[in-house]
């Protein structure tokens, strides 16, 4: 008689052994700040800038130093962030305008579905921008909330308009809202709210937080615009918004922090903060890196980063690892105890996080990006980047040819080297096996159809 009674014990200590567990995971917050360039914090070397809240975050964990966005643009960094896999293996390489019906292709687990597996709420307050009709919305793709801009973009941070002439920039789930305030604010509104919420169930939860700012139209509150002119009156006008605009975001994710320790959820916490794209040239300042947004130039791929998880990772730690964008979901995977298809391209820099030795990785890195308008009749087109080890192959615009750099030697991308240079032919030969790969994926996501 005691085996059933074993197993009746058992059956009733099931679900709260899974209650245990699932209070053990740790809680997700992934920040993700909109075109911020390396240097546009003032913990990254910013001098005119003024950022506390992130400068204590980055103080309170990890910062990488070499961390790479997978493009230059809004949707595929997003795609691969979410996917870790290369953009173009999953999504189209340029930015989805609004009402285009491409989407994520189907075999690619997103993120917030891999984590949900493990009973984690998922929840997204911010932009999407990558798809704003079904079957392509945040909420069809593994988030059980959604609240924000399903792309590519306010057009005005006051009036929330998206497409001109109306007024439906922001949306809760599919339906969209009618509010007042400033963008940001309403976002960090969201945000405290539903930490709030969550922290009061004991459940894990990812909140995936990319926010619009500091992305065009550079529009910051008339009051922070007011403290950097007292303090920096010579600047121009584009200039003196996007600092006003980056150090209200700043406030904001402070904000959203400050939830997560009045909620007693502070330890419990994986907190990662990092931009989509490298910054607008002529509004940020990358350092001597050259280019910037939509280019494959360091200055269009290097972002800040860094991540804080209470007791896991040491304060005030640094790395020189390269990482990308991608690899954050195998990482994120890793720390939340969940399994992932091992045939995506990110790789987990979780050992790195906590302090164990971890080798670097051998691999060759792509990025891929459309052109942007500017480029006349190049617009649209795909141009290609490759990477490995200090190598470098930089397509400047689809129709130029490829340049080669050393950037251990020349890290401003200021000296091509002959194309005959043997690195130039190995790393042009990996490029087009990344090419084949990507036409023989999509060759097979169109006979699916």
């Amino acid at each position: 008689m005691k085996t059933p009674l074993l197993i009746l014990t058992a059956l009733l200590l099931m679900p709260l052994a899974a209650l245990r567990a699932a209070e053990q995971r740790p809680h997700i917050l992934l920040i993700v700040a909109d075109d911020l360039g390396l240097a546009d914090l003032s913990c990254c070397g910013a001098k005119q800038v003024q950022t506390p809240h992130l400068d204590k975050l980055f103080a309170r964990g990890m910062r990488f130093t070499r961390f790479y966005a997978s493009s230059s643009l809004c949707s595929p960094s997003r795609a691969a962030m979410l996917t870790g896999r290369y953009p173009d293996l999953v999504a189209p390489p340029g930015n989805l305008p609004a009402g285009d019906t491409k989407h994520l292709v189907s075999y690619a687990v997103t993120l917030p579905n891999a984590l949900k597996k493990a009973g984690y709420r998922t929840a997204l307050i911010g932009k999407w921008h990558l798809g704003d009709t079904s079957p392509n919305l945040p909420t069809e793709n593994g988030f059980d909330e959604f609240r924000g801009i399903t792309g590519p973009m306010v057009k005005d941070y006051f009036t929330h308009a998206q497409q001109k002439g109306t007024a439906k920039g922001l949306w809760h789930n599919t339906t969209p809202l009618a509010l007042e305030g400033h963008v940001t604010d309403i976002l960090t509104g969201w945000a405290v709210d539903y930490i709030r919420t969550m922290s009061k169930t004991g459940e894990p939860f990812f909140l995936y937080l990319p926010y619009n700012a500091p992305h065009s139209p550079h529009q910051a509150p008339p009051a922070w615009l007011a403290r950097v002119r007292s303090r920096l009156p010579d600047l121009s006008e584009a200039r003196a918004q996007y600092i006003a605009q980056v150090e209200h975001l700043d406030d904001s994710i402070g904000k959203a922090l400050a939830a997560l320790r009045v909620a007693g959820q502070e330890e419990r916490s994986f907190v990662i903060f990092t931009s989509d794209n490298g910054g607008r040239p002529g509004l940020t300042q990358p350092h001597g890196l050259r280019g910037g947004k939509n280019d494959l130039y360091e200055g269009g791929l290097r972002v800040p980063f860094c991540a804080v998880w209470p007791g896991r990772i040491a304060p005030g730690s640094q790395s020189d690892r390269i990482a990308l964008g991608m690899d954050l979901y195998p990482t994120i995977c890793e720390a939340a105890g969940v399994s992932y298809d091992p045939s995506i391209n990110g790789r987990s820099f979780l050992p790195t996080l906590l302090g164990h030795s971890q080798p670097e990785e051998d691999r060759t890195l792509i990025w891929t990006v459309t052109a942007g308008k500017s480029a006349g009749a190049d617009a649209g087109r795909p141009m290609y980047a490759c990477r490995r080890g200090d190598w470098k192959l930089v397509q400047p615009a689809p129709s130029k040819p490829m340049q080669l750099f050393h950037l251990r030697d020349d890290p401003g991308e200021k000296t091509p080297l002959p194309s005959s240079h043997p690195e130039f032919v190995r790393l042009q030969r990996e490029l087009q096996a990344h090419l084949a790969r990507v036409n023989s994926r999509s060759r097979a996501e169109r006979e699916t159809k």
